[in-house]
């Protein structure tokens, strides 16, 4: 995207756009190549790996990984269109394509689950969606840049080989992102038994969700570090920091400590009391978060600065650390899921703060002003509307949605003007109404 950006918005080569467009996917196209015989090996050894397995679902588990991998392939080449819609700015269209593919999958599985059907068209509701939303990315991606045009001979060694440390870094962090993400529920499954992974699961999807959330709002922000990365614009680049990370913040810390507090409340109401064990994985996961969030603007601050290597080595460190710790804590302690749910917290938080620490340094922005002027802001909103969702949590619970909803309503209505007007200062208060303008336009 840093490749496309520079190229539309900085030097208008047009030519040079379609020629990196087409190098990429045809990458994309070959790594296939790559990616099958490792899927189909998965798929062969499945029940070695899982040997507690129900043998009634080891056959569709099996076929299911197949389809999983294409659904992964299929998936690379929505980055190439994706590039393209970035680089003009267009996340509205993005988000376009984002939810049609969300109501296809949604509708795909109602359909599926309420027909009887198994995991294998499980996986394959989700591989007709991406390949929907592969077709309007392409679609939507001709309609905001019309020069662009999908043919071989814009195909160039030249920009492959250009491209291709930039790209082989930022292939690690996205398969180790999908990796760190998936590790816990895997090592759940050897380790600890598949009667498990409900547990673990349905706090990991909660905080999976509210992640995709929040790196949504930074994502609209990536085009602009980026160039001023480019210009190496380092004022315009504090200021975006400081404000970005400040956004960022205000929509996490009210999702992640909602988690915390009235997480217990909401996985019984959602899914009974059976589940009530999965808050514990929530508490951790939602902690770990936190710092998680705060340095999300980190990983465009590097790809902008041509180190996309720091951000993808940070993902693998975590996964490995997160792998070794995990079997620490469940083999050798017995933590067992909540043994998991700590590993995950562990490096996450010392790989965000290490970003963050070298992300202000790259930039040159003070860390001690980083630290007084922002960070001590973000504690004393978390402090605040900790104490005000504790207070609300004292009223009784009657397992009922709506004394549950009036409760997050409350904490709602009490944290938006807390942030607005304790939080927030006057410049980023006119820049926030000014960014919102800026996308409703």
């Amino acid at each position: 995207t840093r490749t496309v950006h520079e190229l539309l918005h900085g030097k208008k080569d047009l030519a040079k756009v379609n020629t990196v467009i087409n190098t990429s996917f045809t990458f994309f196209f070959f790594s296939g190549l790559i990616l099958f015989p490792l899927v189909a090996g998965m798929s062969v050894v499945f029940g070695t790996i899982f040997p507690k397995t129900p043998q009634e679902i080891l056959v569709g588990a099996k076929i299911a990984i197949v389809i999983v991998g294409m659904h992964i392939w299929v998936s690379f080449f929505l980055a190439s269109f994706y590039q393209i819609l970035a680089a003009c700015d267009r996340f509205d269209l993005q988000n376009v394509v984002k939810i049609a593919t969300v109501i296809i999958q949604a509708s795909g599985t109602i359909f599926v689950l309420t027909t009887g059907g198994g995991i294998v068209r499980l996986a394959a509701v989700h591989i007709l969606a991406t390949g929907t939303g592969v077709f309007f990315a392409y679609v939507l991606a001709k309609r905001v840049f019309p020069q662009f045009s999908l043919n071989m001979k814009y195909v160039s060694m030249e920009c492959f080989r250009e491209m291709f440390g930039f790209s082989m870094w930022a292939f690690v962090g996205k398969i180790a992102l999908k990796f760190l993400y998936w590790i816990d529920v895997i090592l759940i499954g050897m380790l600890i038994g598949p009667e498990h992974v409900t547990y673990y699961a349905i706090a990991a999807m909660l905080i999976m969700h509210a992640r995709g959330i929040v790196m949504q709002c930074s994502f609209v922000l990536t085009p602009q570090i980026i160039k001023d990365c480019a210009r190496n614009d380092w004022p315009a680049l504090h200021n975006l920091f400081q404000r970005g990370s400040t956004m960022v913040m205000a929509i996490g810390i009210p999702i992640l400590i909602g988690f915390i507090v009235f997480g217990k409340e909401f996985i019984i109401l959602w899914m009974g009391p059976k589940y009530a064990i999965g808050y514990s994985i929530l508490f951790i996961l939602a902690l770990a978060q936190i710092p998680a969030i705060a340095a999300s603007l980190t990983g465009p601050i590097f790809s902008g600065l041509n180190k996309i290597y720091l951000d993808s080595g940070f993902t693998l460190i975590q996964c490995i650390v997160n792998f070794i710790l995990s079997l620490l804590f469940v083999m050798k302690f017995g933590m067992g899921i909540k043994g998991i749910a700590w590993a995950t917290l562990v490096p996450r938080v010392l790989m965000s703060v290490i970003a963050v620490i070298l992300a202000v340094r790259m930039i040159n922005l003070p860390l001690k002003r980083f630290v007084m002027n922002i960070l001590s802001r973000w504690m004393v909103l978390t402090a605040s509307f900790l104490i005000i969702c504790l207070l609300l949590n004292q009223i009784p619970e009657h397992g009922q949605w709506i004394y549950f909803a009036i409760k997050v309503l409350l904490a709602t209505m009490i944290y938006v003007p807390l942030v607005w007007v304790g939080i927030l200062t006057k410049r980023e208060r006119s820049y926030t109404i000014s960014l919102v303008n800026r996308q409703a336009a």
